[in-house]
């Protein structure tokens, strides 16, 4: 794990591909509700699936909620700089981090994620291809840069 709490993970070994599936785990608001507003829980990124628990010391008791990434919206919030939003059909969780970096950290992992867990339903090399042209080089993030180097992709390079 390094500083920002991100972990890489090839357990998937039975792939043709070598594929590094990102993980990730720290302390995040989370938004419970209007009497107790915002609360430090621990988030996981894990095997496609984003958990929370109320602390990192509780993770051997269950989680308190889980979502999976595979059909997930991760949306930044459009005024709050810390925020982001993980939705799926009706079920949203808002999340905030310390900083803005810590956020966009956690929406780079998140949607990377998604990127490099999609090559067993759809045609990964046509998704990075539209995501490269969507996002020049010149401005990608350097993390979403990294995770697509990892996935061999020439495009990038």
């Amino acid at each position: 794990m390094d500083e920002h709490g991100l972990i890489f993970s090839d357990e998937d070994d039975d792939s043709e591909n070598d594929y590094q599936v990102p993980e990730m785990q720290g302390v995040l608001s989370k938004w419970t509700n209007y009497i107790h507003g915002w609360q430090s829980r621990f988030i996981v990124l894990k095997d496609g699936t984003l958990s929370y628990y109320k602390s990192e010391q509780d993770t051997g008791f269950g989680c308190r909620g889980a979502i999976s990434l595979f059909k997930a919206t991760i949306k930044p919030h459009d005024f709050d700089e810390c925020r982001f939003d993980v939705s799926v059909n009706d079920c949203v969780w808002y999340l905030r981090a310390e900083t803005p970096e810590e956020k966009q950290r956690w929406v780079d992992v998140l949607d990377a994620y998604k990127v490099i867990t999609c090559k067993s339903t759809c045609d990964l090399h046509q998704l990075i291809t539209d995501y490269v042209e969507v996002n020049s080089r010149k401005y990608m993030n350097p993390m979403i840069k990294n995770f697509l180097l990892i996935c061999d992709v020439s495009l990038v390079r």
